[in-house]
């Protein structure tokens, strides 16, 4: 089976030094792509594909050339389907909705409330999704081969439906070869590993968060809410997980080589990737859901409010 996403091996020799070229960054909704794109923009950086739209690595891959230097942002699932559901409730096109004026947790208790946001939660949109390449074609997230195209979606829908295990062990590769990835519940570790990778100075700005949860109903995101939502994100949980680790090893390295004195150029240790594990998590998950295609709303409604500039 063909894979969307493309790219090199996982396992050939990655440096830790990132170069101010060839720059691609993937923009997973409600990971603070916006305010990174900002980042980019106040260091110099140069122009990331993916840079300032939504793309699965579908469309990263079919638009970079040579080695490029992935970036990203992830979230953990729980957190970024509470997140993106209560963004919804203040779009144009909910204000309809049963959900509109619900708490999280009346919507997450109501069949009926919940079901018209399966593309803001469903498993697979936290992550997945975007690192396989099988993001839902013809909707907001540029893909390739990109727009309608009833074939292709039904493909991608279908690959992931029937193959959920291999999208996750997908996702995982994928992941290794991020020339730097964050984690928003470990932001300043992560953006301090990624100014020593680009050799910028400890001192330059770290990321600005855009638009700090302040939704209605923002408060009543609880613990509960965040259990229920993690039995309806198998894939995207494991995904996050192994991310957990990858980046552990990763920033555990950079420290080591930062009190040795050397900057990213410099850098001695082996860049750590880790093995994905075919006895792993992915494989204990057979089943998913088809809200992520089912539930899409039309292009027309969403294209304004999607790119209102909000991270939370």
């Amino acid at each position: 089976m063909a894979w969307r996403g493309g790219g090199h091996n996982a396992q050939q020799i990655q440096q830790w030094y990132i170069p101010n070229e060839d720059l691609a960054f993937m923009h997973i909704g409600k990971c603070a792509g916006t305010s990174f794109d900002s980042w980019m923009s106040t260091n110099g950086l140069a122009h990331a594909i993916g840079g300032g739209i939504h793309a699965d690595m579908s469309y990263i891959s079919a638009h970079v050339s040579g080695n490029p230097h992935v970036l990203g942002f992830l979230r953990e699932p729980a957190a970024r389907a509470a997140s993106n559901i209560l963004f919804w409730n203040t779009l144009s096109f909910t204000q309809n909705w049963k959900g509109r004026n619900m708490t999280l947790s009346q919507i997450l208790k109501d069949p009926e409330a919940l079901e018209q946001y399966g593309g803001a939660y469903s498993d697979g949109w936290g992550g997945v999704l975007w690192l396989a390449g099988l993001c839902p074609n013809g909707w907001y997230v540029h893909t390739h081969p990109d727009g309608n195209n009833d074939e292709e979606k039904k493909l991608r829908r279908d690959t992931f439906q029937l193959y959920p295990e291999l999208a996750v062990k997908s996702a995982k590769e994928q992941l290794e070869r991020f020339a730097w990835f964050g984690l928003l519940d470990q932001v300043t570790e992560s953006m301090d590993m990624l100014k020593w990778q680009l050799d910028l100075s400890p001192s330059a700005p770290g990321l600005a968060i855009s638009n700090q949860p302040s939704y209605n109903h923002q408060h009543a995101v609880t613990e509960d809410d965040l259990e229920h939502l993690r039995t309806l994100l198998p894939l995207d949980t494991a995904l996050y997980t192994y991310a957990k680790e990858l980046f552990d090893q990763r920033f555990s390295a950079y420290q080591a080589e930062k009190a040795a004195g050397h900057n990213a150029k410099e850098a001695r240790a082996p860049f750590p990737h880790l093995i994905p594990d075919e006895q792993g998590p992915a494989n204990e998950v057979r089943h998913t859901t088809d809200a992520h295609s089912d539930y899409m709303l039309s292009v027309g409604a969403l294209i304004g409010d999607f790119a209102s500039g909000h991270d939370y």
